[in-house]
C-alpha cells in the first residue's frame, strides 16, 4: 500500500493487491453503539419514540390527515417523512409506483482473535475487513437480490470465511463468534432519494441509501431538514 506521501507501507500476513492506497483519515463507528447514543439523545431532547409500529401502505391523497397502524392506531402529524429503508416502497407502492427501492441482503461474520491482526479497514474487490479495538474483526459482506428474507445461509458462511482467509491467512485460526445479516435498501443507480414526495404535499422520501445510510446520514438529514422546514 502507498500512503499519501507515495511511501508504501507493508502490512505482514496480508494477502493484498499491492497496488493500493493507505487512507488514514478512513474512521469507523459501530452502528449500535451509535444507534443507541442518538437514541438517547432524542429522548432526553423530548422527542417521542414509538417502537415496534408498524404502518399500513399509504393511500394515494393529496395530504396526510393520519397515517394508520396494523393495530388500527391512526397517527397524526403536520408533515411526515419516510426514513424505512428497505420496506420505503412497501408503504408507498400505492403512492409512488416509480419508487425503484428493493431489499438486498448482506451477510456478515465477526471474528475474534486471539491478537490484533490488522490496524487499518482492508477494502479489495468489494469485500472489506474492518478490526475492533477490543479484538473483534468484521469480515464481509454479501449482496443478494432474496427480497425480504433476512435469513443467513451455510453457504454464504463458507464463501465469506472463504474470502477472509484468503484475504488474510491468519483468519483460518480464528473464531467465528456471530453470524448475521441484514437488509439493504438497493437502488439501480445506487443513489439515495431525499425528497418532497411528488403529490403529497406533506410528505417527504429520505431512503434508498443503500450500502452507505451512516455514512450519509448527517448530510442526507440535512438536506430534507431543509426541505421539511421550507
Amino acid at each position: 500500500f502507498s500512503n499519501k506521501d507515495g511511501k508504501t507501507v507493508k502490512y505482514a500476513g496480508l494477502n493484498a493487491d499491492k497496488d493500493g492506497f493507505l487512507l488514514k483519515n478512513v474512521g469507523q463507528v459501530r452502528p449500535p453503539h451509535l444507534l443507541q447514543a442518538l437514541k438517547q439523545m432524542l429522548l432526553k431532547s423530548g422527542v417521542l419514540l414509538r417502537e415496534n409500529t408498524q404502518l399500513i401502505p399509504l393511500e394515494n391523497q393529496s395530504k396526510i390527515n393520519g397515517w394508520q397502524t396494523t393495530t388500527g392506531e391512526t397517527l397524526t402529524a403536520e408533515k411526515f417523512v419516510v426514513t424505512s429503508g428497505a420496506w420505503s416502497f412497501e408503504l408507498l407502492k400505492h403512492t409512488q409506483s416509480d419508487l425503484n427501492i428493493k431489499p438486498m441482503r448482506g451477510q456478515i461474520l465477526l471474528y475474534k482473535t486471539d491478537k490484533p491482526l490488522i490496524k487499518n479497514i482492508i477494502y479489495q474487490n468489494g469485500f472489506y475487513l474492518v478490526p475492533r479495538r477490543d479484538g473483534y474483526l468484521l469480515a464481509g459482506s454479501s449482496l443478494e437480490d432474496v427480497g425480504f428474507d433476512a435469513r443467513t445461509t451455510d453457504e454464504m458462511r463458507q464463501k465469506i470465511q472463504t474470502q477472509a482467509a484468503q484475504l488474510l491467512p491468519a483468519l483460518n485460526t480464528q473464531t467465528i463468534v456471530k453470524h448475521w445479516s441484514g437488509l439493504r435498501p438497493g437502488t439501480p443507480e445506487n443513489l439515495p432519494t431525499i425528497a418532497a414526495h411528488p403529490t403529497i404535499e406533506n410528505l417527504f422520501l429520505n431512503t434508498g441509501h443503500f450500502r452507505y445510510g451512516l455514512t450519509m446520514a448527517p448530510a442526507s438529514a440535512g438536506l430534507v431538514a431543509e426541505l421539511v422546514c421550507a
